[in-house]
């Protein structure tokens, strides 16, 4: 018998090791396989990142004007506007109607010893830090003049204008005076809403909604040389917000009248109109913003719950005019991040967000609706040198405050 040849047993243990060896080496291939692709798709991480929530006062306030922290329903925020210079966030706070408040007092939900106030609260958003409010009536649009250091605000329950003075502004936190001073007050024909400053030709733009049936909405335009209404323009329909555009010298309206909705042009030297009808699956417009880089409008369309996009060039909507994007319920404030190419729709239900590099083409692409509370998070304002956005809340954890979201170029969902 010849010693070297192998018996069966050792020729089958050869052949287990190596099925073990091939095995283990397929094993590991599927590892290193898994761990490449681990590493080459990308994990969820969020778009908007939320940096901190700062505590606001309430709208409730002492006999003596100091603000509660605490939280009422049917409180509401509104306009808010940044003035990048000086980094001062200033936030409409109106809190309910009246028709609410009166409900609210019939269910005895105001305390005693307490009444509504409404303000304006200032915030530092260089220190994240609340500065204090300025106290008036029902406030709703503010537009910033950062040239001026001055402030303008609309009184929609007294009609009136309020100039604030920015440079006089200090942190009064701790106190119930004004943290700003108030120059003076401007009286309007209507109820003021929806404010913007025009720097090139010193002049703010008032949007006045009309209360009569057919709407007789106005647009009143303040000098800030004389603090003096100079025009009124009779639109004879209702007005949504204005913008002005540095690019083309023009002013930019939202008009409604029944199911029709249209954006105006405004030239603010001359005063000369020109109205151009939005696409009819644009319900009831309303909220709209500006990219004066790209020359694009973007409306917010209410009861149709899509946005809407217009040439500022060619005057003209621009798109899939018939399958116009949808937003979340009740869109009302938009904001633009015109580096990041980021447009933000503040809605009741949460914010919407799109990609919009290519809104001059008629391309708008959209990314999510994004659902920070419970509460409405219509009120938004965009820091476009940090790509920080500002959402109030009438309550979180019981209490008003102020959410600051961080848009991450890198995230995903």
């Amino acid at each position: 018998m010849d010693a070297t040849r192998k018996s069966p047993k050792s020729s089958l243990g050869t052949l287990a090791v190596w099925l073990l060896g091939i095995a283990s080496f397929g094993l590991l291939a599927l590892i290193i396989v898994a761990v490449v692709i681990r590493f080459l798709t990308p994990s969820n991480l969020p778009r908007l990142q939320l940096m901190g929530g700062i505590a606001l006062p309430g709208v409730l306030a002492t006999a003596g004007g100091q603000l509660s922290s605490q939280s009422l329903s049917m409180d509401r925020f509104d306009f808010e506007a940044l003035d990048e210079h000086t980094g001062y966030l200033f936030i409409a706070h109106p809190g309910p109607t009246a028709t609410k408040l009166a409900l609210l007092q019939q269910a005895k939900e105001v305390p005693a010893g307490l009444h509504v106030q409404s303000s304006v609260a200032v915030f530092n958003t260089r220190s994240n830090k609340y500065m204090g409010a300025v106290l008036a009536p029902f406030v709703h649009g503010i537009a910033v003049a950062p040239d001026l250091q001055r402030v303008y605000a609309a009184d929609a329950d007294e009609g009136k204008i309020y100039v604030i003075d920015e440079h006089s502004c200090k942190d009064m936190s701790n106190s119930n005076e004004n943290a700003c001073r108030v120059l003076t007050t401007i009286k309007t024909s209507g109820v003021p809403d929806s404010l913007e400053y025009d720097a090139t030709d010193h002049e703010v733009f008032i949007s006045e909604p009309g209360k009569a049936n057919p709407d007789q909405g106005l647009e009143e335009v303040i000098s800030t040389q004389t603090n003096a209404i100079i025009h009124v323009i009779k639109w004879g329909t209702d007005v949504g917000h204005v913008r002005y555009d540095p690019l083309s010298r023009r002013v930019f309206v939202v008009l409604v009248s029944g199911t029709q909705s249209e954006i105006a042009t405004v030239n603010p030297v001359t005063f000369t109109i020109n109205r151009v009808a939005l696409p009819k699956t644009c319900v009831s417009a309303h909220g709209l913003i500006l990219d004066s880089r790209q020359q694009v409008a973007f409306a917010a369309c209410v009861d149709s719950q899509n946005v809407a996009m217009f040439d500022m060039r060619a005057l003209k909507p621009i798109g899939d005019t018939q399958n116009l994007l949808p937003v979340g319920s009740k869109p009302d404030v938009l904001a633009v991040d015109t580096d990041l190419h980021v447009l933000y729709i503040g809605c009741a239900s949460a914010v919407s967000v799109f990609e919009e590099q290519d809104a001059s083409h008629g391309v708008l692409h959209k990314l999510k609706d994004y659902v920070l509370n419970s509460g409405s998070t219509h009120s938004i304002a965009v820091d476009e040198q940090a790509h920080d956005l500002y959402v109030p809340l009438t309550s979180l954890g019981g209490r008003p405050a102020l959410l600051i979201e961080h848009y991450n170029q890198q995230g995903n969902v």
